[in-house]
């Protein structure tokens, strides 16, 4: 133990601040001689580096490009397992398009930089650290679409590029330039690859087992030899001779203008040398099981981490100027391997089959922990040094208040409020108070956007942009959502109609987004809905339409977090009945567990704000391993995978409809609620620095993520399952636990993988209610719910809405005892969340399509006319459309137990909410009216000191 605390300090050490200097005065330095990217692909990516978005960092953009090829990766998982096919014709053509992408924006990442004025040599290393974790993964591309399988020579083709790698990486530390010459591999290699890729998919892979006399009639050059024969000696041939020659040459030219001695170069070959030995004598030794079994796609993960580490650590002692670092832990595994593999050698007894998987498991998942932490390390010490962000563009504090103000002023004259006097618009919520001076002196500009939209400053902006995106991500369950929803697409529709669906409501969801990113971005207030139709609507009609749309949210968040705790208590009682299983699951036991999490939920957002940040970016990274876990736990160890034609041509209709169309329409409630929630970052603005910015953007990331992680697991849950025709009879009432049964083939791993998947859904739930908080308590400073002078009160203590969070929790709480005496009831309530929500979306888009978008400011982000009109038209065509066809029953013929009563509910709800008017709405009304007839005294002034 005090070695590792040892070797942690003098990590910590090399990474001081002395340490660190170089990177002050760093400058990247390259000499690319080949004609096609100089000629060619150059004007290629600079027309394609403006298509980026100036606030994406170039680090993004080159993890982004990564997800290309691991995302493939994942694909071979599941569609050629065995790397040799055939595989269906758009996987060759995915694997060629991925790797395009990740060339694409692996050489554009540092244009970005150079656009965005944050180069730095915490690029150069991340760029370098991607590409070296990509060396075996984008070559296990290249052995699918060859179909050289898991034998010696598809082996070959996924390592020998690490020998390319690791030279250019020496070259670099030695010489402080990256060489490439008149045919190098990032550029005439990778576009081989992508051309013997694109042929896979037209010719079929057993293209390469044909003699090439077949194509080219010249047998005295070919013989009767096929690509498959020649293809070992042509890459050696192409690394001995065409790349290692021109490495040492330029490297010894380096130390001999320095007056270094050579022969020391040498020695630091010993670690390329010892990890291409290692990986010989484990992979070829007759003794071991990796290729024969099919691991390749295994050990070459593993590979990945070890690899990334060595090269890495290259590239930062270059950036430091630092001694050559000859040894990673991450090796010393890879030589316990090779040596025990290879015992019976010497009469001792070798490592069984079960034996080597486990321990290349554990060797994956002590590479993977271990390059985590020293990556996370050196990223976080880097970035503190030189002030800067990895993955986002950090601003200067001055420099961001001042875009905001210029931002503010834009889309806010200064002579003019919200309120506008100009017909037809509305005002904004909230009355100044006559008490309080006409005019402002804003202290910090988003403190003046909110003021001059009627609320002052009460919560406390603390949520960076990553701890949005995990909010985002949190509210928007997305993967989490889409396999806890499964009963319903078995019936509606089978696995194609739950992928095909998703695609589909992923694509109008980005519409329904970016409607919301655009007034989110003008009006950050965290009313969202009700405060933008106010903006908009006409004077007549605003105060009516902002009350009843303030209503529905409130009424569509809380049935939106009794939902998401229902579905973590119902989670809970899986992993209960996986543990025992001969326990009876009652309608009781999950009531229990759903009020202590409601409580213990409730208790987090009321009393731990400060820490909820922190929670939100603990969620996002584990969000995102989980998923990566999961989706790749449950493909490796399914016994048999299913064809392409199963997953993505089988139909089955057992709702009873008759129309197929209905019956897949019906399914589409899954993707729809695993994707709901997108307005649950706007109930949070007056928390967060820069909304009109920073709102749209954790929004686009939402969805990207939501997209790529959802679309990858439910790849691989369909190509997993065994019994189909069994989810729905699933003793833990969870089909997805039985799932997990099937692929793991244990009580034990389906108990693991669902307690993941539990763990990943705690945030969720937190986000939900913290959203449904906010929304209440917006609503209730604006007079419009009964005794909202209670429920509008911040408690100074803690900073929050105490007594709005606490009424959601009461809320949510008495909504758990319907369930106990109806589930049918209760669960009728809860399906018309997604309903209402989308009633609360539709009002203020629908509005503003039928004005033209003539009355709603502009804020940072904001679509040209033609392009808005066609997304909001879009939106209200899509939100009229499912709220019309999910209040049709799921099932026919319909009874009492399988009616869908969503119309009935939301019926309900709506003459509640007019009742409630006919109480309260002109006391509501004469707040609106009040904050328009003192808009003209509202004066702003800011002190350019204070920008």
């Amino acid at each position: 133990m005090n070695a590792i605390f040892e070797r942690i300090q003098a990590i910590q050490d090399s990474l001081s601040d002395d340490a660190l200097a170089p990177l002050k005065s760093y400058k990247y330095q390259s000499v690319d001689k080949s004609f096609i990217s100089r000629y060619i692909l150059k004007h290629y990516w600079n027309a394609f580096v403006e298509l980026l978005p100036m606030w994406i960092a170039p680090n993004m953009v080159t993890l982004l490009g990564f997800m290309f090829i691991v995302g493939n990766v994942m694909l071979i998982e599941m569609l050629m397992p065995d790397l040799v096919g055939p595989g269906p014709s758009w996987l060759y053509y995915s694997f060629a398009f991925g790797m395009w992408m990740y060339s694409t924006l692996d050489n554009v990442d540092g244009k970005q930089a150079r656009r965005t004025g944050t180069s730095s040599g915490l690029g150069e290393l991340f760029d370098h650290g991607i590409d070296s974790l990509n060396c075996t993964l984008a070559s296990l591309l290249e052995t699918a679409a060859l179909g050289f399988g898991s034998t010696n020579l598809g082996a070959w083709t996924a390592l020998v590029p690490c020998l390319a790698m690791y030279f250019s990486t020496w070259e670099t530390y030695h010489t402080h330039t990256l060489y490439l010459g008149y045919f190098n591999g990032p550029t005439e290699g990778l576009l081989i690859a992508i051309g013997l890729m694109v042929a896979s998919g037209w010719y079929g892979p057993e293209i390469w087992s044909r003699p090439i006399v077949e194509f080219l009639n010249i047998p005295q050059v070919f013989g009767n030899n096929s690509v498959k024969d020649l293809w070992i000696p042509l890459l050696l041939s192409s690394f001995f001779l065409g790349h290692l020659p021109g490495c040492v040459y330029n490297v010894i030219s380096s130390r001999r203008k320095q007056n270094l001695p050579i022969s020391p170069i040498f020695k630091e070959w010993v670690p390329m040398i010892v990890f291409t030995g290692c990986n010989m004598a484990w992979l070829f030794s007759p003794y071991s099981r990796i290729l024969a079994d099919n691991r390749l796609v295994l050990y070459c993960w593993t590979i990945s981490f070890v690899f990334g580490r060595m090269t890495t650590k290259i590239i930062l002692a270059h950036l430091l100027r630092q001694p050559f670092p000859h040894w990673t832990i991450l090796q010393t595994p890879l030589v316990g391997g090779a040596v025990l593999v290879n015992l019976p050698w010497i009469g001792l007894p070798g490592m069984s089959a079960w034996v080597e998987l486990l321990y290349l498991r554990m060797y994956l998942l002590f590479a993977f922990v271990i390059y985590m932490y020293w990556a996370f390390l050196v990223i976080n010490r880097i970035t503190t040094f030189l002030g800067i962000n990895c993955l986002t563009i950090r601003r200067d504090k001055s420099t961001a208040r001042e875009q905001a103000y210029r931002d503010l002023e834009r889309s806010y004259p200064p002579a003019e409020s919200m309120y506008r006097s100009t017909d037809p618009a509305a005002p904004g919520m909230k009355a100044p108070d006559s008490r309080e001076s006409a005019v402002i002196h804003a202290q910090d500009a988003d403190e003046l956007r909110l003021a001059q939209m009627g609320h002052k400053q009460e919560l406390k902006r603390h949520f960076s942009v990553w701890s949005l995106i995990g909010l985002a991500a949190n509210c928007t369950i997305s993967w989490t959502g889409l396999g806890l929803g499964l009963i319903t697409s078995i019936n509606a529709g089978g696995p194609g109609a739950l992928i095909y669906g998703f695609i589909l409501v992923f694509i109008l969801q980005c519409f329904l987004g970016t409607s919301l990113a655009e007034f989110v971005s003008a009006y950050p207030v965290e009313g969202g809905m009700y405060h933008w139709i106010a903006a908009i609507a006409p004077k007549r009609y605003n105060s009516l339409l902002s009350f009843l749309t303030g209503c529905s949210t409130v009424f569509g968040w809380i049935f939106t977090a009794a939902s998401t705790n229902l579905v973590y208590a119902s989670n809970f009682m899986a992993l209960i009945a996986l543990y025992h299983d001969d326990i009876k699951l009652q309608p009781w036991m999950t009531f229990v567990a759903y009020q202590v999490l409601n409580v213990l939920t409730a208790a987090v957002v009321m009393f731990g704000n400060r820490f909820i940040p922190g929670i939100n970016k603990f969620a996002l990274v584990y969000l995102q391993l989980a998923w990566f876990v999961i989706t790749v736990t449950v493909a490796a160890t399914a016994p048999t995978h299913n064809d392409s034609k199963f997953v993505f041509r089988t139909w089955m209709n057992n709702t009873g409809w008759d129309s197929n169309v209905i019956c897949f329409i019906t399914g589409l409630v899954n993707p729809l609620f695993a994707l709901g929630g997108l307005d649950g970052i706007t109930h949070i603005t007056e928390e967060m620095p820069n909304p009109g910015r920073n709102a749209p953007l954790a929004l686009a990331c939402t969805l990207i993520i939501a997209f790529i992680t959802g679309l990858s697991y439910l790849l691989s849950l369909m190509f997993s399952v065994q019994d189909w025709s069994s989810l729905a009879d699933s003793p833990t009432g969870l089909p997805l636990a039985a799932i997990f049964g099937q692929a793991t083939q244990s009580r034990g791993g389906a108990f693991a993988l669902t307690f993941l998947l539990w763990i990943a859904l705690g945030p969720c739930m937190i986000g939900s209610q913290l959203s449904t908080g906010r929304m209440l308590w917006a609503f209730a400073r604006d007079d419009g719910l009964p005794f909202s002078k209670v429920w509008a009160r911040v408690n100074p203590r803690f900073g929050v809405p105490l007594n709005a969070q606490l009424c959601v929790a009461v809320i949510v709480s008495l909504l758990g005892c319907i369930y106990l005496g109806s589930s049918t009831a209760f669960n009728s309530m809860l399906s018309s969340a997604t309903t209402i929500n989308n009633i609360a979306y539709l009002v203020p888009i629908f509005t503003n399509v039928v004005l033209n978008r003539s009355t709603m400011h502009h804020g940072p982000f904001c679509l040209p006319h033609i392009a808005g009109m066609t997304v909001n038209i879009v939106t209200v065509l899509w939100l009229v459309f499912a709220i019309v066809f999910f209040s049709f029953p799921f099932y026919m013929p319909v009874t009492t137990s399988n009616m869908n009563y969503t119309c009935v509910c939301v019926g309900g709800f709506i003459i509640i909410e007019l009742i409630w008017w006919l109480i309260a709405g002109k006391r509501y009304s004469k707040t609106v009216q009040k904050a328009r007839e003192e808009e003209n005294n509202v004066m702003v002034r800011v002190d350019s000191k204070n920008l």
